[in-house]
């Protein structure tokens, strides 16, 4: 499954290859690939509540219970998903996510066992005895009685914490890629058919973009693991624009989500290069580890050489916001003739390596660069700037 992420990046939904039927309660969430986290999309369990009775449950409520003069009953209905609601903060980056549904396999079995129980006469004679006026102290000494434990017991097996949960089955995985084109589709036809066709090519013109160049031109999250080098900067090799969260020793320092509970606060310095700790104050950063002296027992004065920023062998994990906020205009000036090309079928001798042709009436004969870049001169010329000519790192 594919979402292509355009402007204003808002929720949406993607529409599955075929509908997942579930009964009872399921969670549907998303791994993003890149750095393990999760998202809940949908949780229906989070209206469940066995202790507090929902006569008239909200909108979406799978597994419901109700008391009564029928006793305690359990119901649930059956759910068909045939899409998923993707959410604003999943359409924030050009990532990949793994989408799983997660339901209870046994939902419709712990219901029937409940609803052929005697034990439920119990919650018959409770409900009595709530509308027949009857003290609170006599209904308090019920619910101490033999035959209310037993049902209450019960129950648990049946519908408690521990148990609700222990046949839970993933009933859907699949994979879904959230990508920035490097033209917006919808900008380009007014009817569905106009916009899937030019969908089709700018995906096709941007793998040739990606093939040819050293950079892509997305903003993804990245992750960075490295030690420090006993000084105030830790260098990065990346076009980071963000620190999303600094982890020190499998301990996590900084989240830019949550301010308030971070140990510390991390920015990229100017240039790029490295990742600091912030400060307000005045402050001589080190560029090198500082020279740890053994103390002597002559000194007359007490010499502070601890260590600051990230220590020597320290093991750091960065999570970063890197690439391209904003597709270069270049780049979609680039993608623009292509997608042209691959329209008009400019690029049909190309894709078949024609070295040659000849007819009657004219002679085709490509230069062998052609066939090093995208078969289209002006945009080699323009993608020129994001190749690297230095390969191999070596000495001549």
């Amino acid at each position: 499954m594919q979402i292509l992420r355009v402007p204003p990046y808002n929720a949406t939904t993607v529409k599955l290859d075929y509908p997942i039927t579930v009964d009872g309660n399921f969670v549907i969430k998303a791994i993003d690939m890149a750095d393990s986290s999760e998202i809940i999309i949908e949780d229906g369990n989070e209206y469940r509540d066995r202790n507090n009775i929902i006569p008239n449950p909200p909108a979406g409520f799978t597994f419901m219970v109700s008391q009564g003069p029928s006793g305690r009953v359990y119901t649930f209905n059956s759910t068909t998903i045939d899409n998923i609601y993707i959410p604003k903060e999943m359409m924030k980056y050009d990532t990949d996510y793994k989408i799983i549904i997660e339901g209870n396999t046994t939902v419709a079995e712990r219901v029937s066992k409940w609803s052929s129980s005697p034990l439920n006469n119990a919650y018959i004679e409770l409900w009595n005895l709530e509308n027949s006026g009857a003290t609170d102290e006599e209904i308090e000494d019920f619910k101490k009685s033999e035959e209310y434990l037993a049902a209450e017991n019960y129950i648990n097996s049946l519908f408690g914490e521990s148990c609700i949960t222990c046949d839970t089955e993933i009933l859907f995985e699949d994979y879904l890629t959230v990508i920035r084109p490097y033209i917006n589709p919808n900008d380009h036809g007014t009817t569905a058919s106009e916009i899937a066709t030019y969908a089709s090519n700018e995906e096709l013109a941007r793998a040739i973009i990606d093939s040819v160049c050293d950079v892509e031109f997305y903003y993804k999250k990245k992750i960075i693991q490295t030690t420090g080098q006993g000084t105030d900067y830790l260098p990065i090799w990346v076009d980071a624009k963000k620190v999303l969260k600094v982890y020190e020793n499998n301990v996590l320092l900084y989240d830019a989500d949550d301010l308030e509970n971070s140990v510390s606060a991390f920015e990229i310095i100017p240039d790029g290069s490295a990742i600091t700790m912030t400060f307000n104050d005045a402050i001589n950063r080190d560029e090198s580890a500082r020279i740890l002296l053994p103390a002597s027992p002559t000194d007359i004065t007490e010499l502070d050489y601890s260590a600051r920023g990230f220590p020597k062998t320290w093991d750091y994990t960065v999570i970063l916001e890197v690439g391209y906020n904003k597709v270069p205009s270049d780049i979609v000036r680039a993608t623009e003739l292509l997608i042209h090309d691959i329209d008009c079928g400019k690029l049909d001798y190309y894709k078949r390596y024609i070295g040659a042709y000849n007819t009657d009436q004219f002679r085709i004969q490509f230069d062998k660069a052609v066939f090093e870049g995208t078969g289209n001169l002006i945009v080699d010329k323009i993608l020129d700037k994001y190749r690297k000519p230095i390969e191999f790192v070596g000495v001549l």
